[in-house]
Formats: C-alpha cells, structure tokens, sequence
C-alpha cells in the first residue's frame, strides 16, 4: 500500500516533464535555426535549445511535482486523496 502511493501523482509528473521538455527542445531548435541566430547545427545551437527546453520544463512541472512531494509524504492511514492536502 505506501509502495505506491503517489503513483499517479508521479506519473503525471513525468508525463508534463517529458512532454514539455521534449515539444520545447524540437520547437526552439527548429525557430533559432530559422530566425538565422544560429547558422548550422552545432553544438552551440544544442546548447542554447537544452537549456530553453528545460527552463519550461521545469516551469511547467513545479507544480505537479510539488503535489506528488505532498502525496508521498503523506502519513500512512491518511487516504482523502490529493485534494484534501
């Protein structure tokens, strides 16, 4: 039982963190070569497109990782769910 607790929680962290993560990186990657801020693909261009990519991804999981530390640290007998926290 407190295996997994916290499971849908987790899973739905990883699903904004992955999704956003991933849609960003391809999306700003693509738009910084088209705009001409960078002229080949480069490490540089890598960079600059991780780095965008994971300050949304980031923004976007806070809150859904917050929720998943307070259902997984929830005491034990405690079972009204992830609203009542």
């Amino acid at each position: 039982r407190g295996l997994w607790r916290g499971t849908g929680a987790c899973v739905a962290r990883a699903m904004t963190l992955s999704g956003s993560q991933l849609a960003t990186y391809d999306f700003s990657k693509r738009w910084l070569l088209q705009r001409g801020v960078f002229s080949e693909d480069a490490p540089p261009l890598h960079f600059t497109s991780s780095f965008l990519s994971g300050c949304v991804a980031q923004t976007v999981t806070q809150p859904v990782d917050t929720l998943k530390t307070l259902v997984m640290s929830k005491p034990s007998g405690d079972d009204r769910g992830a609203i009542a926290i």
